[in-house]
């Protein structure tokens, strides 16, 4: 019975665990392809000029002021979001 167990916990077959990540895997890709449609709209923020104070987003863009040239990246994905999990911490 043991040498079973140990055959299954190495092959990764502990119990429903494979139907149960194949769940997870879903769910999770459903939220990622919700959230990646949420980012292709427009901004729900719009960039302001108000009281002549300029707000804007800096993604992707380049600013120079002065000689000094700032150039910012585009939005960074933490890791897990890749990876398709999420801390439910």
């Amino acid at each position: 019975m043991l040498r079973a167990e140990l055959r299954e916990a190495r092959a990764g077959i502990i119990g429903d665990y494979p139907s149960r990540r194949r769940e997870l895997l879903e769910k999770d890709r459903t939220w990622f392809m919700r959230r990646a449609g949420e980012w292709r709209r427009p901004r729900r923020i719009p960039e302001l000029d108000a009281g002549g104070t300029r707000v804007l987003f800096a993604d992707g863009r380049v600013f120079e002021h002065q000689g000094v040239k700032l150039r910012f990246t585009g939005p960074l994905f933490h890791w897990v979001e890749l990876m398709g999990l999420r801390c439910t911490c």
